[in-house]
C-alpha cells in the first residue's frame, strides 16, 4: 500500500488513492452563525471531519447517528439473565431442582429485556 505525507507531517496509509480520485474542489462561504451551526450539527453526529460531514449531508441528505445508551443497557440485561441461567444450572446439577421464586426473577429480567428491544426497534423502525 502507498503512503502520502499527511498535513501534520506524518504518514498516512492509502491516502494516494483517495486523493487520487477526488479531483473537484468545492469553495463555500460561511456567516459566522451557520458556521456554528455546522460545527454543532458535525458534533451531535460525532464527525470531526467538515469535508466528511458535507460530502455525507450532500449526498445522503442525513447522516444518522445512534443512541448507544438503550443498546448497552440491553446488553446489560442479557448479561444478566446470562448469569443467572448459569446459576440455574449449577443449582440444578447440584440440587436437582430450581425454585419458583428465582424463575419469576428471570421471568422479570426477560421482560426488561424485550421492553427494551421493541424501544430500540421502534425509534429504528422511523430512520428511513
Amino acid at each position: 500500500m502507498m503512503s502520502k505525507q499527511g498535513l501534520d507531517g506524518g504518514m498516512r496509509r492509502g491516502a494516494v488513492n483517495a486523493m487520487e480520485t477526488k479531483k473537484k474542489e468545492l469553495y463555500v462561504r460561511w456567516t459566522p452563525d451557520d458556521y456554528a451551526r455546522l460545527k454543532s450539527r458535525m458534533s451531535q453526529a460525532g464527525v470531526k471531519s467538515i469535508n466528511a460531514f458535507i460530502r455525507k449531508m450532500a449526498l445522503d441528505g442525513y447522516i444518522v447517528k445512534l443512541d448507544m445508551e438503550e443498546i448497552r443497557e440491553l446488553i446489560a440485561l442479557l448479561r444478566s439473565v446470562a448469569n443467572g441461567l448459569k446459576q440455574f444450572e449449577k443449582r440444578a446439577d447440584a440440587e436437582g431442582n430450581v425454585h419458583a421464586e428465582e424463575i419469576k426473577k428471570m421471568q422479570q429480567k426477560m421482560d426488561e429485556i424485550w421492553k427494551t428491544a421493541r424501544e430500540i426497534l421502534a425509534k429504528l423502525s422511523v430512520i428511513r
